[in-house]
């Protein structure tokens, strides 16, 4: 039997870059996190195809940018958002867990670097009718 060679498309994703610190360090920190990350998709298959910017920016700009990301999703220009670690993204776990819903609800996941793969993956439930009933 002959082996096909089948060749994987690159899992597309978007970075989001986000550090702490002050105004005069953020892009250089920034620029280190972009090497970080990208190293981590060049070794797993996975193709940047934006890169979005937090700056110096609050919490609330944040969320706007992580809808805008779960938007561009849904619509099919990725599969998933980059990002060096989830606490950059989230302020804390339940934060964390409705940003990787939302985004597994798009059809996508939150790749991490220093966690991996985040997402849930439940199953459809039928709604029509009652077990037992």
């Amino acid at each position: 039997m002959k082996k096909r060679n089948k060749k994987e498309q690159p899992i597309k994703c978007i970075v989001y870059l986000s550090t702490e610190g002050d105004i005069g360090h953020v892009m250089q920190r920034e620029e280190r996190q972009l090497q970080y990350i990208s190293q981590y998709a060049n070794g797993n298959h996975i193709e940047i195809c934006k890169v979005q910017r937090r700056n110096i920016m609050g919490q609330m700009v944040v969320n706007k940018h992580f809808d805008t990301m779960v938007e561009m999703v849904r619509q099919g220009f990725a599969d998933g958002i980059l990002i060096a670690n989830m606490r950059l993204l989230a302020v804390d776990e339940e934060d964390a867990c409705r940003k990787i819903g939302k985004i597994s609800k798009a059809g996508g996941a939150i790749y991490s670097v220093d966690d991996g793969k985040l997402s849930f993956g439940f199953k459809e439930v039928s709604r029509g009718k009652r077990i037992g009933k």
